[in-house]
């Protein structure tokens, strides 16, 4: 997913469902749902690189270019 598809979705949500825009945002911590935290950071620019391991900023060379959104 593009983040501008992540963002439209949520425009989407809060169109259809105002009273969202001041819901908590919780992240499921597995991908079978076992569990919720909530959303403490802000997006951060990373890099993934061609092995699919992902640098922050402080790990990321003048070569590289973010290509990927964290949420967080």
């Amino acid at each position: 997913m593009t983040l501008e598809e992540y963002i439209n979705n949520l425009q989407e949500c809060i169109k259809e469902n105002p009273e969202a825009a001041n819901y908590e945002v919780v992240y499921a911590i597995d991908s079978e749902g076992n569990g919720y935290e909530p959303v403490y950071y802000l997006p951060t620019l990373m890099f993934r690189d061609e092995y699919d391991e992902y640098h922050s900023d402080e790990d990321i060379d003048d070569s590289d270019e973010p290509n990927v959104v964290c949420i967080n």
